[in-house]
């Protein structure tokens, strides 16, 4: 039996049993030229600088689709002009690979044929972060992959308390992924981008769907994104809104959304968590600022629980810190009972860690997993007191 008749649970079990995939990725990868496909990408302006200065040896980016020479100290070709570049830049007999960086099917599909065409032997970039053990959230990827080979049978128990196969599916594709450094397998499990935390379109939604007169919750605003989603899908018909987002930067573009003062809306420039302290900050103004002993300033953080009255929809994404949020809310949720959709994948076992405080706060909560974006980010655990993707009765 091959391994692509497997089913994704009978291939995760195999992976499970195998520890020879860093190896691989270090015995292909380390030390070979390399091409990057799609070094333009955001994953490439992220991950690429980093690669470098750990000794990643890459000789040529290939990007179709804009007319830079260079990017990252790297020089860029076009995919048509690859063959004659890499003869004139590359001695004869050295080994070269592809790597690709890109992050929509199509674009993974374009360069895989390309790989064929020039008989390149094409691997995904989670075998490069492998290869050189780069973070890939806040862990380094060996680091991550082995803590969620520890807890093998946790993930099979958690895989049972999810709502519906699609869950379950989505988790073993997401461990795989991790396991085997193949952002592939979530191709078939991946949910729209555009419906994480809700859906704007009650008609088409994959997620949940929003009311008109909820009471929202949103930890870590960044600069809105989410909050200006919710007042659209709404025509800015909403009970209230508690903004919470600790980056001064990104707190003031947050407070840029109100041409107004609107009642409902209350902003805090603050983190969450289960104690109201100050905390160092790394501070950023991009979506990954983040609480970190080695932060350049001081924040405060508060206990949802102080802070807020009623809540119908929280959602959560703290950089790692949900777990602790949650139990700051532990009364709130308690009493309120909320739809809750929350990131869970900065560290390994965050989605573990999440679904226990669930359990412990609200059991009777109903949960599904959905992933949104080709990489290890966006893992969201959706959680409702309700059997559908409806809002609750008193927010619909």
């Amino acid at each position: 039996m091959t391994n692509a008749s497997l089913s994704l649970r009978e291939r995760l079990l195999l992976a499970f049993a195998d520890d020879t995939a860093p190896a691989r990725a270090a015995e292909n990868l380390k030390g070979v030229a390399l091409v990057v496909f799609g070094p333009g990408s955001l994953l490439a302006s992220i991950y690429l600088p980093g690669l470098l200065a750990r000794g990643a040896n890459v000789v040529l980016g290939v990007d179709d689709w804009s007319r830079t020479e260079e990017m990252s100290g790297i020089p860029v070709c076009t995919s048509a002009q690859l063959s004659a570049e890499l003869a004139r830049r590359v001695p004869a007999g050295t080994e070269v690979r592809a790597v690709d960086f890109t992050q929509n099917r199509y674009a993974q599909a374009r360069f895989r044929a390309l790989a064929r065409h020039l008989g390149l032997p094409i691997h995904d970039l989670l075998e490069l972060f492998a290869a050189y053990d780069c973070p890939g959230v806040y862990e380094p990827v060996l680091q991550y992959r082995a803590r969620t080979m520890e807890r093998a049978d946790d993930w099979l128990a958690f895989a049972e308390r999810l709502e519906d196969e699609r869950s379950r599916e989505t988790l073993y594709a997401v461990l795989l992924q991790r396991l085997q450094f193949d952002r592939r397998v979530l191709d078939s499990v991946m949910a729209c981008p555009q419906d994480e935390y809700f859906g704007v379109s009650r008609a088409q939604s994959e997620t949940f769907t929003i009311g008109t007169r909820e009471h929202f919750v949103d930890c870590g605003a960044h600069t809105g994104t989410i909050v200006a989603k919710l007042l659209g899908a709404t025509d800015w018909n909403v009970a209230s809104v508690h903004a919470f987002e600790p980056d001064s930067q990104n707190y003031q573009a947050l407070n840029k959304l109100m041409p107004y003062p609107l009642p409902f809306m209350h902003t805090h420039c603050a983190a969450v968590s289960d104690r109201s302290e100050t905390l160092r900050f790394h501070q950023t103004g991009t979506m990954s600022s983040h609480v970190s002993a080695s932060g350049g300033v001081e924040v405060p953080c508060v206990k949802l629980d102080d802070m807020v009255e009623d809540a119908t929809f929280i959602k959560m994404d703290v950089e790692g810190f949900e777990p602790r949020t949650l139990r700051g809310a532990a009364q709130l949720i308690a009493r309120a009972k909320p739809r809750m959709a929350i990131a869970s994948y900065h560290y390994a076992t965050d989605l573990l860690d999440v679904a226990d405080m669930l359990r412990e706060i609200v059991p009777e909560h109903r949960l599904h997993l959905r992933h949104h974006y080709s990489f290890f980010y966006d893992s969201i655990i959706y959680a409702s007191p309700r059997d559908d993707w409806a809002p609750l009765t008193r927010a619909e």
